[in-house]
């Protein structure tokens, strides 16, 4: 058996609690939260409600994310994995302006982990079940 050394942490100094906007987007269409005041509101919905603990729970996942397994290394065919049109798509900014983006497409065999991408690489890998869970919860 071959070991494998690669680090499999998806974003290197991520901090989610200096995220102030998230969008999420997907079949459903799109979702803009912006932090307001310590709680985060759908972007021209000021009234709608928010399942906070949700939002907590994606972007706590967002930054200690890791690849569970790499399936391809380099100009991986998306959308065989579903990720040329991405059940999910997920942008997290923080106040100084630093992006992270994943997306997520189908689910591996008949398990509940998601393949995923991040569109700056040319890999695949798939996510834990809890992980992808948490980054596919309803905000609403």
């Amino acid at each position: 058996a071959t070991a494998e050394y690669r680090k499999r942490a998806a974003f290197l100094s991520f901090d989610a609690a200096q995220v102030e906007l998230l969008t999420l987007a997907g079949d459903s269409g799109e979702i803009v939260l912006r932090k307001v005041d310590g709680v985060w509101k759908i972007e021209g919905q000021p009234d709608a409600s928010v399942k906070q603990q949700a939002v907590t729970d994606i972007l706590g996942a967002l930054a200690s994310l890791k690849a569970q397994e790499f399936v391809r290394d380099h100009e991986a065919p998306k959308e065989i994995f579903g990720l040329s049109q991405p059940k999910r798509r997920i942008v997290a900014r923080t106040n100084s302006g630093q992006t992270a983006e994943i997306w997520l497409g189908n689910f591996q065999g008949g398990s509940q982990r998601a393949y995923a991408c991040l569109p700056t690489r040319s890999d695949v890998f798939t996510l834990s079940e809890a992980d992808t869970a948490k980054l596919l919860a309803e905000v609403k």
